[in-house]
């Protein structure tokens, strides 16, 4: 028989190697997140992650994972209605959104199986670049020089990253905020700031054997700036000679359109999707 409940401080470590390290840091610090877990006849055997966002008005599921060896016996199916449960008391919808190749994907099966959820195509797409024809973009390369004062993030002191989060913050950006546990490339994710604050950056991460642009962003007018940046961790790619690909997540139209006119040779591998519990 399978048990569920939330995962408290005294129960969480016998969970905690199945929780990525970045969300376990997250729930040590933020009381709108929390866990629940699986026990399989004393043994745990799966464990979420969910976060109470705008105020308590939405119930996210941030994570879901079952061990290979309790794969099909309902375990997370279950949990999601525990969880479905927690929200009909808390009066706040559940809803997780993820990806997936589309609606073969098991993953999206998993969802659409679900009694009283509804599951919905949302705009944007993983698409994937390969490392080898990054420099070839004529127009990003040509930027490449246009940013001369471009820095990787991770070297500036402590103090110095520090204060260009705050900066940002102070502009209403908070990537910077859930860095901790991150497998960032750092030598790629590079930044430019001048006088009145950060102008642009570009971060890039690892997750598992994928090399993914995690997250990009500029100044308004400062798009040259970017590119430049995009154009230097480009180059720094090639120069590492990998026959690999480059992940993008493209959540709008206009940067899908922006990945096909820069790199022809992109090719979407997962869609954004929502899955949504309809509350009784």
């Amino acid at each position: 028989m399978t048990e569920y409940s939330r995962l408290d401080a005294r129960l969480l470590p016998a969970f905690e190697n199945a929780i990525p390290e970045d969300l376990r840091r997250r729930l040590a610090k933020d009381k709108n997140m929390a866990a629940v877990g699986a026990v399989w006849d004393g043994v745990p055997c799966g464990v979420s992650v969910v976060e109470l966002k705008y105020g308590g008005a939405l119930l996210e599921l941030a994570y879901l994972f079952v061990p290979e060896e309790y794969r099909g016996r309902g375990v997370g199916s279950g949990m999601v209605r525990f969880l479905c449960e927690c929200a009909e008391r808390m009066d706040a919808p559940l809803r997780c959104l993820f990806t997936a190749a589309g609606k073969s994907d098991p993953l999206y099966g998993f969802f659409a199986d679900l009694p009283d959820f509804y599951v919905s195509e949302e705009t944007g797409a993983v698409c994937r670049i390969p490392i080898s024809g990054l420099t070839i973009s004529g127009e990003l390369m040509a930027a490449e020089e246009r940013c001369k004062n471009a820095v990787p993030f991770f070297s500036l002191p402590a103090h110095d990253q520090k204060s260009f989060r705050r900066s940002l913050e102070a502009r209403g950006i908070y990537y910077l905020e859930h860095m901790d546990g991150l497998d960032f490339e750092e030598e790629l994710c590079l930044c430019a700031a001048g006088a009145g604050g950060p102008e642009a950056a570009v971060f890039f991460l690892r997750d598992g054997d994928e090399l993914a642009l995690h997250y990009i962003w500029c100044a308004s007018g400062r798009q040259a700036l970017l590119f430049s940046l995009l154009a230097k961790a480009a180059r720094r790619l090639e120069e590492r000679g990998q026959d690999d690909w480059l992940y993008v997540a493209a959540v709008e139209p206009k940067a899908e359109q922006a990945l096909a006119r820069l790199f022809p040779h992109y090719e979407v591998v997962r869609r954004f999707y929502s899955a949504a519990y309809e509350m009784q």
